[in-house]
């Protein structure tokens, strides 16, 4: 079966194994294989792959040390996986494969060598685009959309330009890669076009992009205040769609469909079971590569959520792993706990503040003042350059120097969320 055909089903496996005998990849092919690694939770349903692609890597076949590269990047298997991760990326790019390229890039905003470094970012993103690689491509127009980066916020001008890139493509037959559709509806809702954004998560979803299947969903059934969905039989309608075909972050539904305040009304058979449901809907997303999942977990250990008994340390254990994907939310929960007195033991502030750093590197912007005032303190001072150059100059900019006047570091906790 052709593989584009597979990607739209969402039938991961055989796509890749098509790939497996047929070397070397170049034009066409390449694009194709790099497509289907390119999704992050593309790599969880690769893990029956992983030893021979480890083996082929080491034999030094560009395409598998690519494919080597992107599953110890994405999956997390071994405390070294990052490491693994440098070092086959950076041989695959020596052999030519263009998102690889991107993939360092992304590692040099992720503060993968040390210290974040959007400038190196930046120019690596840009070597790849002119490498050809459409990873890279895509994410220079998902930095437009929402102004990350350090790129202008235009919405307005990523939506001409990749509708008018659409047109032409499909005028002369053009393969189109689904996460295009994706940006196009993400313009769509910054500009206010919710109805129009869902046609176009429609048309990505249906041409092999997980990613829409949830935005779909969300702008289906709506949410409360209280972030759960409103019109819920049209919420679960795509979601059960998207569990179906394997989407990671469909398995997240409880959390958006049963209000926490209804346990109240459970009977003891009713919240054991459900618990139950939840917690392995929870944990498939998290095996699937949902690092939200993680989060969820740990924040209904912490507190007792759903019917769920309070356990610190489980808590602390699933925060970690999602920690240990980059979760924001995960990190900055960690950093709470250690606040709050309620980490295990062998964690302390200067944990707490490096927790509360990466958590402001992966989108987490209420960590802000909390860094800035560590490093002022005399925490955090290995990251000196990244917190001088991308946090103190937001900092000044949005606080006066009186707004914590007289903060010792120990009233530095008053400071913490």
């Amino acid at each position: 079966m052709e593989t584009r055909t597979l990607l739209k089903g969402y039938r991961i496996r055989e796509a890749f194994s098509q790939f497996i005998d047929v070397q070397p990849l170049d034009g066409q092919s390449l694009i194709l294989y790099q497509r289907i690694l390119g999704i992050n939770w593309n790599l969880f349903k690769l893990h029956d792959s992983a030893a021979m692609m480890k083996v082929r890597a080491a034999e030094g076949e560009p395409v598998f040390q690519y494919a080597w590269a992107r599953y110890n990047d994405a999956v997390r298997p071994s405390p070294d996986s990052v490491e693994l991760a440098i070092e086959f990326y950076r041989k695959a790019e020596q052999a030519g494969i263009p998102d690889a390229t991107m993939c360092l890039a992304y590692l040099w905003n992720e503060g993968a060598f040390g210290q974040v470094d959007r400038e190196k970012y930046r120019t690596m993103m840009q070597k790849a685009v002119e490498a050809g690689s459409e990873m890279a491509a895509l994410q220079s127009l998902r930095d437009r959309v929402w102004g990350n980066n350090g790129q202008k916020k235009e919405p307005r001008e990523v939506y001409g330009q990749v509708t008018e890139f659409l047109e032409r493509a499909g005028g002369s037959h053009q393969d189109i890669a689904p996460q295009y559709y994706t940006i196009v509806g993400c313009a769509c809702e910054e500009l206010g076009r919710s109805l129009e954004a869902y046609t176009w998560y429609k048309e990505a979803y249906s041409a092999g992009d997980p990613k829409a299947c949830m935005k779909m969903a969300v702008l289906s059934g709506g949410f409360d205040d209280d972030g759960h969905v409103i019109r819920v039989d049209d919420f679960m309608s795509i979601v059960e769609d998207g569990m179906a075909k394997g989407v990671a972050d469909c398995e997240l539904y409880p959390m958006y469909t049963i209000p926490e305040k209804a346990v109240a009304g459970w009977t003891d058979e009713q919240r054991e079971r459900i618990s139950a449901d939840i917690r392995q809907h929870l944990e498939r997303a998290f095996n699937m590569g949902e690092s939200t999942g993680a989060f969820f977990m740990g924040n209904n250990y912490q507190n007792g959520l759903y019917g769920f008994e309070k356990d610190k340390e489980q808590a602390w254990i699933w925060y970690s792993r999602g920690a240990a994907r980059n979760h924001c939310f995960c990190l900055q929960a960690m950093a709470d706990m250690i606040l709050n007195d309620e980490a295990p033991s062998g964690y302390d502030y200067d944990f707490m503040y490096n927790c509360e750093l990466g958590a402001l590197r992966f989108g987490y912007d209420d960590t802000l003042v909390n860094v800035v005032r560590a490093y002022q303190q005399g925490h955090l001072t290995e990251y000196s350059a990244e917190i001088e150059r991308y946090y103190v100059p937001v900092y000044e900019e949005l606080y006066e120097e009186d707004d914590f006047e007289g903060s010792s570091d120990e009233d530095l906790q008053r400071i913490c969320p």
